[in-house]
């Protein structure tokens, strides 16, 4: 099978660029319209929070669009996520993938084979033990990644990974 790269949606991300950047403008407008020391925190708060999220989103979809690399490839053996560091989930470990909603937003889940779930914890720091104890009980899995706002639908994409899954 060939490998298969999902990006995120350019025109999601430039629509959340944009409503960013409007924020922030609201956030300056506030800071000028109300001489208060309310408004003037308020106003560099929206400042401050929405003009990271659109720096963020920017650098995201445009390191995805000029390097090539995508946010996940599927490969027959593996899957790669890069956000924002890149880990690869072998196939082999996988029990099982399925798709969650949390909060309006979609989550493929990964859940590892018993062996692979001992090692992972072994391995791991406090937090991370901590994270992995915390997605186990919440949405019974060991490992998730969003899939809302990417160029396939979350239902394909679950499609192509238990068809990978079960190709092993």
């Amino acid at each position: 099978m060939k490998e298969v790269q999902i990006y995120h949606s350019a025109w999601r991300m430039l629509c959340l660029i944009t409503a960013s950047i409007l924020l922030v403008c609201g956030g300056i407008l506030i800071i000028h319209i109300h001489k208060s020391m309310l408004g003037w925190i308020a106003g560099w708060a929206s400042i401050l929070f929405f003009g990271f999220c659109a720096i963020v989103m920017a650098y995201t979809m445009l390191k995805e669009r000029l390097t090539h690399q995508p946010f996940l490839t599927i490969t027959d053996k593996y899957l790669i996520t890069n956000s924002p560091e890149t880990k690869v989930i072998n196939f082999s470990d996988v029990e099982s993938f399925s798709l969650k909603n949390i909060c309006d937003s979609k989550f493929i889940t990964v859940r590892y084979k018993s062996h692979v779930r001992r090692q992972e914890i072994t391995n791991s720091n406090i937090i991370k033990r901590i994270m992995h104890s915390a997605d186990t009980c919440i949405i019974k899995a060991q490992d998730t990644s969003t899939v809302t706002g990417l160029d396939t639908k979350p239902e394909h994409l679950l499609e192509l990974l238990n068809e990978r899954l079960h190709s092993l």
